[in-house]
């Protein structure tokens, strides 16, 4: 059994009525409300095709569907689903999806089938600093930045050691050098998740000769590039010395398993010369969720 209720438009009237073998309810031309236009007035209304059936509202060609499986669909003109929620209030939008304004998503997303990533977390470092260890930013060019020239060289920048997994050393860390350690617990990430995407742009400043960046997630490395200055190298001298930066922003994009409510979030290099020889620095670091 099936339960329907279509609602058409038009000067002559408006009609209401459920499919068979429900009982028909039909307002037709012969019963033309006062006004021009058709309207219908009601306080509350409830589509009940009974257990197991649906329920279906058309509205024209498109048609609302509460389906056996308790869930909720827009059917396009073709018959194809259009967005379906279910009933644990996942929505999947199957084609595009066009915000003409702000688009904000409390919950899941899917779209065609795959789950979406959300921004959980977000500095830019532009305006401030907030409950890294060391918050020393500085800016090169129009970048401002954690760290920077003069401030981070040898070392490693890493969440709060709060988390004592924080503190743990590894073959590519080398002795902490104070001027570099900055430090931060990411808590509170707490929409159920099975990855972490980490973005950000990492900044080589000055003479670096060989040594190694690095990114990791906890305890796990997730990016690390090796930079060296060519001796007779051209370009524009940002910031620092006198050495110009030719691989001033690089991008980290890194995805690992993670579903726990909190992240250490490391950045580090192997620099072993002062901070005004070689330095280096982090913007625009965002987390994401999926």
């Amino acid at each position: 059994m099936v339960a329907s209720l279509l609602l058409a438009g038009g000067t002559a009237g408006a009609a209401l009525h459920s499919s068979q073998p429900t009982s028909l309810l039909e307002a037709s031309s012969s019963l033309t409300p006062p006004s021009a236009d058709a309207a219908l007035n009601v306080s509350s209304l409830s589509i009940d095709g009974g257990a197991g059936s649906e329920s279906l509202l058309s509205l024209g060609n498109f048609v609302l569907s509460s389906t056996p499986a308790g869930e909720f669909e827009v059917r396009a003109p073709d018959g194809r689903t259009a967005l379906s929620v279910d009933a644990a209030g996942a929505v999947s939008v199957h084609g595009q999806l066009h915000a003409r304004g702000s688009l904000r998503v409390d919950g899941k997303l899917n779209y065609l089938g795959l789950s979406q990533w959300f921004l959980a977390r977000a500095e830019s470092f532009e305006a401030s600093c907030s409950a890294w260890s060391n918050c020393t930013r500085t800016s090169c060019g129009a970048i401002r930045m954690l760290g920077g020239y003069g401030a981070f060289a040898g070392g490693e920048v890493r969440p709060s050691p709060r988390n004592s997994s924080a503190t743990r050393r590894n073959s590519l860390t080398p002795p902490t050098n104070h001027r570099s350690q900055v430090s931060k617990l990411f808590v509170r990430l707490d929409t159920p998740h099975t990855e972490l995407r980490l973005k950000a742009t990492f900044h080589y400043i000055d003479r670096w000769e060989g040594a190694s960046a690095y990114a990791r997630v906890d305890s796990q490395f997730v990016w690390a590039e090796s930079y060296t200055l060519p001796p007779a190298a051209e370009g524009v001298n940002l910031c620092g010395g006198d050495a110009p930066e030719n691989r001033f922003a690089v991008a980290i994009d890194a995805v690992v398993p993670h579903n726990s409510t909190v992240a250490n979030i490391l950045f580090g290099a192997t620099l072993d010369a002062a901070a005004t020889h070689a330095s280096w620095g982090v913007s625009d670091l965002q987390l994401f969720l999926r």
